[in-house]
């Protein structure tokens, strides 16, 4: 009701403000400055991760987003394991820290080749090709010139500045109080995830 929605405004008032008067703080700050501890306050911070796909979930999860074929989806977990991007743990898949780096980098800097649509238009694209009803050559030609100059464009890219980039949006894996980002490579992100399905 009003009460809640009141209360919720007069939170967000007071925690922009507290932000505010940090940054005023931090900016008055210069290289070399000495700073004192004035105190230190001990937090205990328990976490749950959000719910792990199963291979079953997962699997699901594909056919749902029109990626992969059931001649693939064998393949594609075991690769996964294989590669060391994940690990199934008591039945569910467990990102490894490579999967997730990797995840991170491709989705800042090749956000559209790894993204759901683009695969699942590829994947009805190849099923064009294996009908016949288009030309694997002229595909291959055609998704080559738009793709190796992306893939060219992050080869030559900063490595400082990538690695930042990948730091930072795992961030929330690294720091408490920082929010998991919706649909990563861990599940589904939030308070739901891919389940056992």
């Amino acid at each position: 009701g009003g009460a809640a929605a009141g209360g919720a405004a007069a939170r967000a008032v007071a925690a922009r403000a507290a932000a505010e008067a940090k940054a005023a703080v931090l900016e008055s700050l210069t290289a070399g400055d000495e700073l004192c501890l004035v105190r230190a306050q001990p937090s205990q911070h328990f976490t749950a991760p959000p719910p792990r796909y199963s291979e079953g979930g997962l699997v699901k999860r594909l056919e749902q987003l029109g990626i992969g074929r059931p001649s693939t989806y064998a393949v594609i977990l075991k690769l996964l394991q294989d590669r060391g991007y994940a690990e199934l743990v008591s039945r569910s898949l467990r990102p490894l820290p490579l999967g997730q780096m990797l995840t991170a980098l491709l989705t800042s800097q090749l956000e559209r080749y790894v993204g759901y649509e683009y695969t699942a238009s590829l994947e009805a694209k190849l099923d064009a090709i294996s009908a016949s009803d288009l030309d694997s050559a002229a595909f291959l030609s055609e998704w080559w010139a738009e793709f190796h100059p992306a893939v060219d464009e992050v080869m030559q890219a900063d490595t400082q500045a990538l690695r930042e980039t990948v730091v930072e949006s795992l961030a929330w894996l690294l720091f408490p109080g920082e929010e998991a980002p919706a649909d990563t490579a861990t599940g589904e992100g939030g308070s739901e995830g891919g389940g056992e399905g």
